[in-house]
Formats: C-alpha cells, structure tokens, sequence
C-alpha cells in the first residue's frame, strides 16, 4: 500500500498586504484536510487581515488562492465564502429568534438549492455546547455575548464550509465554554474528510488531540 497523503484543501501563496506605512504582510501556507492550521504571532501582525484576505472580504496585493486546485479568479466571490467561511470575532445577529437567525444564511439566493438545516441536528449541535434546545425560541438580541458565539458556530457549522476560518472564536467565553466550542470544531472536522481549519487563537491547550500545524507571521 502507498503512503496516505494529506491534501491541501486551501493554498495561499505570497499574499500580501499593506496594513499601514510600514506595516505589510507577506504570507505563503495551506490548510490541509483533517487539520487546523493556527495563526500566531504578536499582536498587528496581520493575523486577522490574512483571514480576510483569504475570505477574499479584502483584495490582497499580490499573491495567489486556490480552492481545491481551483483559483480563487474563477470562483465567484459569493459562491466562494459558502465554501471558505470566515467565522468572525463578534458575529452577527439579525433581528427575530434565534432559530430564524440560524436559518437567514438559507434564504439567501446562493444557497438556494442548499437544504435548510434540520432543527434536531441544530439542537444536538448547541446542547454539545451546553444551550438548551428552548434558546431557539428566544430572540437573538437577548443572547448574552458568549451564547451568540456559540449560537453563529452553529449556524457557521451547519453551512457546510469546506474550510472555517476562526478569528479568535472563543475570546469572550469561560473555560468550560471555551473547551466545548474547540471541541465541537473538533469533531466536524474529523466526521468526514474534505474539512480543514484556520484558526486565529491565543488559547493552544485548546487544540489537545487534534492535528495541529502553526504558522507564525511578524
């Protein structure tokens, strides 16, 4: 038998960036099936830009993307971000439930041939981050900061990305929190192959067990 190779999902090749006059980001790397690959380095370096860059929110200057082996040139954007999804610091919440907040990416034209969400899947997935299935009653704006974060990782994980991008994920919650989102990101990234993760984060005991690789900028 040969050798398992691991394939990169997302490559990115000397991306760069000016962040200010003397301030510029130039980067190479690639996210791998079955992996989450962690960005570090101090703060200002561009950890947060690279995962807009690669979310193609921002124009990079130089540089390439590929998808799958496909360049970023010929995928429409839109199209692009329902397979790199950029999972941001402070999600975004519309007004009505929170169930009606899970399925508003659903009724959007580019997923329009994608199926809504199934609710018991939706109520597995918060209950594995201790919310109850009744949150999906409430409204989103009576969510406090740290049951937003986990509600938009649901509604993130229930999109079916090809790779998640995590800007600091997990920066307003508790430990116990903390542990179980990591851990929910964890285990759909190993339910099927084809999944990869890029993850801005200062909390590495989070990642105990699962495949780790890091790329350090600055």
């Amino acid at each position: 038998m040969g050798a398992f190779v691991v394939s990169a999902l997302l490559k990115f090749s000397e991306l760069s960036y000016t962040m200010g006059e003397s301030r510029r980001l130039r980067v190479s790397g690639e996210a791998t099936s079955g992996e989450i690959l962690q960005i570090t380095g101090p703060s200002g370096c561009g950890k947060s830009t690279l995962l807009r860059l690669l979310a193609r929110l921002i124009p990079r200057e130089t540089g390439q993307i590929t998808l799958l082996d496909q360049p970023d040139t010929a995928i429409n954007p839109l199209v692009w971000r329902t397979k790199v999804h950029y999972f941001a610091q402070k999600p975004i919440m519309t007004e009505g439930s929170v169930w009606q907040n899970i399925l508003y990416p659903f009724t959007l034209k580019i997923r329009a041939d994608q199926p809504k969400p199934d609710r018991h899947v939706a109520i597995q997935l918060l209950q594995k981050m201790a919310l109850p299935a009744e949150i999906l009653e409430q409204t989103a704006a009576s969510l406090s900061w740290g049951e937003k974060q986990r509600v938009a990782l649901v509604r993130s994980l229930l999109m079916e990305p090809v790779v998640m991008l995590l800007d600091e994920p997990t920066a307003s919650l508790d430990d116990g929190s903390r542990g179980a989102m990591m851990a929910l990101v964890a285990e759909w990234l190993s339910e099927r192959d084809g999944r990869s993760v890029v993850l801005v984060s200062h909390n590495s005991e989070q990642l105990a067990g699962v495949p780790l690789r890091a790329l350090s900028l600055g």
